[in-house]
């Protein structure tokens, strides 16, 4: 298949992560990273990359089962506790962790705008949205960069004129699930701190989204993470996920998603006795007092509504289902009705064109629906006095 959509900078990233020349479809291999290389899925299945805006397929990535997972969780095992010069990342000095993720972090932005196009035809995203979350992935880079050369351990006195020396290690291998509507800064948020720390990554990004993930992986050995370090393992969460959540080789597992998910996860995790840590978002309702700027409130809410098209984890929602999730206090029940309805009405329908009809959203695939048709980006306004 080929890649019509991206431009030729953008089908160059990706096909030469992939190990292609020329403009080739991103994914059409159907791979996986895996100790510092791109691998072909074990069993042989694939999944159908589908750009949100056309309801088309431009690529495939692997379809990854518990043997996929199985190979990446023992090379990131092997990467920080084994012999060769690659384990050498848990044990090396914070400093040089911190100038790896530095090198990490000039590579997203000397390829943000290729990073950004990819994201958005995969994701759905308009391309300045996409191009935040690329700066937004470099800052986080680059803030674990500066920290990783401070962690540091406690000397403590206890009973008996003794001393008690803390000291903080890398915990190992650090499995990471990861959702849709942020995908490459949403897993920065999770991968960046582990390595800053010294541990071994295991990544499965949503199998909707994948692709910029794939793209990451190599670029952190090109900044200088040792192979087995930052692995990618594509695939369904009923498959891969499960596998990668019940794997005895996984000493913490970091998850993004929704709570239907997150108790399987728990419950796979159960037996393991291991830490996880769970992000599952949540709606949050707007209190506006009687002294408040009524426009500005309004505004503010439908931009904590509308940005990435709605899909936030921490999107301003009332709890009472009123229009753009606007909630009165009690002390504030004399602010006009009819002002709230019209200055909602004016801002919410400032973010889609007049092509955002209820025929075209239920006909578009789910749950990309909203963005195929965002006129631009939500994060360019400035809600402010």
């Amino acid at each position: 298949m080929a890649a019509k959509g991206l431009s030729a900078a953008a089908a160059r990233l990706l096909g030469a992560a992939l190990g292609r020349t020329g403009a080739a479809a991103p994914g059409e291999a159907g791979v996986h990273f895996i100790n510092g290389a791109y691998v072909a899925p074990k069993h042989g299945r694939s999944l159908p990359v589908i750009a949100p805006a056309t309801g088309q397929a431009f690529g495939v990535i692997a379809a990854g089962e518990k043997d996929d997972v199985d190979a990446a969780a023992k090379a990131a095992r092997a990467a920080v506790t084994g012999a060769a010069q690659r384990a050498r990342w848990a044990t090396a000095d914070g400093a040089h962790r911190g100038r790896v993720l530095w090198a990490l972090a000039a590579l997203v932005r000397t390829h943000l705008e290729p990073l950004a196009e990819i994201e958005t035809w995969d994701a759905g995203k308009p391309i300045a949205e996409s191009r935040m979350d690329m700066v937004g992935t470099a800052e986080i880079l680059e803030y674990y960069a500066g920290l990783a050369s401070k962690l540091h351990g406690q000397t403590l006195q206890a009973p008996g004129d003794q001393l008690a020396v803390v000291l903080r290690e890398p915990v190992g291998v650090v499995g990471l699930i990861t959702p849709w509507n942020f995908p490459l800064y949403v897993a920065a948020w999770k991968f960046a701190p582990a390595l800053c720390a010294g541990n071994a990554v295991v990544l499965k990004p949503s199998e909707l989204t994948s692709l910029t993930a794939l793209v990451a992986a190599r670029l952190a050995v090109d900044a200088g993470v040792p192979p087995g370090i930052f692995n990618v393992v594509c695939g369904r969460g009923a498959e891969a996920g499960q596998a990668l959540a019940e794997h005895p080789d996984v000493d913490v597992l970091g998850f993004t998603g929704g709570p239907v998910t997150a108790k399987k996860v728990l419950a796979a995790r159960a037996p393991l006795v291991r830490p996880t840590q769970m992000e599952l978002g949540g709606k949050s309702p707007n209190i506006v007092f009687e002294d408040a700027d009524i426009d500005l409130a309004v505004a503010g809410t439908a931009f904590g509504i509308y940005f990435n098209q709605g899909a936030l984890s921490s999107a301003l929602a009332s709890s009472s289902g009123t229009a753009c999730g606007l909630t009165c206090s009690p002390l504030a029940q004399s602010i006009p009705v009819r002002q709230q309805a019209r200055t909602a009405t004016r801002v919410a329908a400032s973010w889609c064109t007049s092509r955002c009809t209820p025929s075209l959203w239920k006909s578009l695939p789910r749950p990309h629906a909203a963005s195929a048709f965002c006129r631009r980006s939500t994060s360019s306004r400035r809600w402010a006095r």
